[in-house]
């Protein structure tokens, strides 16, 4: 008797305390998906708020039966509130195709009428109806085939993981060797994820490409109430056959429950047992590992019917695009001819393109610019542009012919040579053609043979800006030839005309303009959130170091900076950093104050230009 009446003096006080910090009753009504077919059931949860003065009231719907499959309650202390949340399941079975309305839910709460939004349901004609006997099926997990028992079975295995779990769903099993697949990656938690990495997982099968940002919203499974971070990638098998996609894995910081350190829950044991869920948050966090199981895949070779003998494995929808810098120069001058590659696919592996320039003159080919976009709606679209210094030896009309391209292009599902013709050239004659000079003729003009003397054996030839380098620079010997055989102009001349070559040469580069506007992209970049900062840290860090930033995973990014020579002190000091930001990138939330996790990421920039 002393134990009941002390618990309710307990209870009452504790109500007491919560009475005047009590909010507006509120309630929701959620869906676990929004469209299946005929055959299927769906879950509707409504979640109650507040002191109930009525009950709920359900409104008929017209083709569609639903069956109230559970109740439950959560009670938790918030900043000294108690707040009490009631669950109620539905199960919906329909008996006809369509798009249905579920009208607001209403319920009287702490002396207000409140009403939920109304749903929206779509049912395709598939399938057979269900009774209202029936269980829930497959409508407590997620989308796509066979994705419901998977996730229910994941739910199940994840006791250990503190009830976090991954799945994968990708569009489709039997791919084309090339073909991009669009994945989606869904890490479920109850609220206790405080962190993660993404876990390189590479393959000889498969290339992937993260996509960035996320979406977040919860989801019912097995009838718990789950939170959702919503990932995706996109993958290109490189070989046909029966593949495995390996695993999609993270390494998780993970708050489980520790009640043993409870004094409270002590306390209410000596009075028969504690009577609330009181959640006070004493918790430990866990370091785990989870994944997805493998995925598999039946890649199909691409088709033998219609391919081109020049075809070097192009798959995409590519477009092609040419131009010349000049349609009439004289011989001995050069000409620039541009080659753009440009649509869905993946071109970093197309090294050369075929052209026939060599009967007109030499050739000297730049280096390829290429970049790469990835998308999670329209996936990877990448940009490949070569250019060519043709110089031509003599005068005359010449045809420079056509580019030829072959692609499969898997929207068509075809092969496709893609056709641009470069056109005519016109090469004048040049000064040398118009007065040949012819050693040891007469003329007043003409000098002798014996006047003619060699200065130095190693002078430059005629170069392309991108093909000078160190082994074309003038020795010391070279220099001292020119300066004692009284060639001080022609030396001065050389000077500017290397020091004019090297600075086109410098500003031609795609990768030092890349180094060069890598802290200005940073600044522009950076944006007020920690997720948009460490994005834009992560694009400067492939800027500056020639890589694709967005595919930098966090040990990536330690790597670098180990690399980039950082102080054991600055390496410790990055390291917590980047923890915080995939904290901040997994959970939502961060340790630290916004604006001084900004200094210390701008702080950390700094360390870096200044080696």
């Amino acid at each position: 008797m002393r134990h009941s009446a002390l618990r309710a003096l307990l209870t009452a006080f504790l109500v007491a305390i919560a009475a005047p910090a009590a909010v507006a009753g509120t309630i929701s009504a959620e869906l676990d998906r929004a469209a299946g077919t005929l055959g299927e059931s769906f879950l509707l949860t409504v979640s109650i708020a507040g002191s109930r003065d009525s009950d709920l009231e359900v409104p008929d719907v017209a083709g569609l039966v639903l069956r109230r499959q559970g109740v439950s309650q959560q009670t938790t202390i918030v900043n000294g509130r108690i707040q009490m949340e009631v669950h109620v399941t539905f199960a919906i079975y329909p008996q006809q195709a369509g798009e249905f309305t579920i009208p607001s839910l209403t319920i009287q709460l702490d002396g207000q009428k409140e009403s939920s939004l109304p749903l929206t349901l779509r049912v395709d004609a598939t399938g057979t109806a269900q009774g209202g006997a029936a269980g829930q099926g497959s409508g407590a997990a997620g989308q796509g085939s066979g994705s419901a028992s998977g996730t229910a079975a994941a739910a199940q295995a994840a006791a250990d993981t503190g009830g976090v779990f991954l799945e994968r769903e990708c569009t489709t099993a039997s791919p084309l060797v090339g073909q991009q697949i669009p994945c989606v990656v869904r890490i479920y938690h109850r609220g206790n994820l405080n962190g993660g990495q993404r876990l390189n997982q590479s393959s000889a099968d498969f290339r992937r490409f993260n996509v960035d940002g996320e979406k977040r919203y919860q989801k019912i499974v097995s009838g718990q109430r789950y939170a959702v971070i919503e990932l995706k990638e996109i993958v290109v098998p490189t070989r046909a056959g029966a593949l495995d996609l390996p695993p999609y894995a993270l390494d998780a910081h993970v708050l489980v429950a520790n009640r043993r350190g409870n004094p409270f829950e002590k306390f209410l044991d000596r009075f028969g047992g504690g009577g609330f869920n009181f959640d006070m948050g004493f918790t430990e966090e866990k370091q785990i590992t989870v994944q997805t199981a493998p995925t598999p895949f039946e890649v199909r070779a691409l088709p033998d019917a219609g391919k081109p003998a020049a075809f070097n494995g192009l798959v995409g929808d590519f477009k092609l695009s040419v131009s010349v810098s000049k349609s009439s120069i004289a011989a001995g001058e050069t000409v620039t001819i541009t080659i753009t590659i440009v649509g869905d696919g993946i071109l970093d592996q197309v090294d050369q393109l075929p052209l026939s320039l060599e009967q007109i003159g030499r050739v000297y080919p730049d280096k390829p610019e290429y970049t790469e976009q990835v998308s999670g709606d329209s996936g990877i679209h990448s940009s490949k542009t070569f250019k060519f210094a043709l110089v031509p030896s003599k005068a005359g009309k010449y045809e420079l012919g056509d580019v030829n391209l072959p692609i499969y292009n898997p929207k068509l599902e075809q092969y496709v040579t893609l056709n641009a013709p470069l056109g005519p050239l016109i090469v004048d004659p040049g000064k040398a053609e118009e007065k040949p000079l012819v050693v040891g003729s007469q003329g007043p003009d003409v000098p002798n043979r014996s006047d003619v003397k060699v200065l130095a054996q190693d002078l430059l030839g005629p170069h392309a800006p991108a093909l000078l380098d160190r082994n074309d620079e003038l020795t010391p010997g070279a220099l001292g030839a020119l300066a004692g055989s009284g060639a001080g102009s022609m030396l001065l001349s050389l000077a500017l005309v290397g020091a004019g070559r090297l600075r086109r040469r410098r500003g031609a580069s795609p990768e030092r303009e890349r180094r060069s506007k890598a802290l200005t992209t940073y600044r522009e970049q950076k944006g007020k959130t920690p997720t948009e900062a460490y994005r834009a840290f992560r694009s400067y860090l492939g800027d500056k170091l020639g890589l694709a930033g967005a595919a930098l995973t966090s040990r990536d990014v330690l790597d670098q900076l180990g690399k980039l020579g950082l102080a054991e002190d600055g390496l410790r000091r990055a390291k917590s950093l980047v923890e915080r930001f995939d904290q901040a990138e997994f959970s939502g939330t961060f340790g630290g104050n916004a604006d001084a996790l900004g200094r210390e990421l701008d702080e950390l920039v700094q360390e870096i230009e200044k080696r």
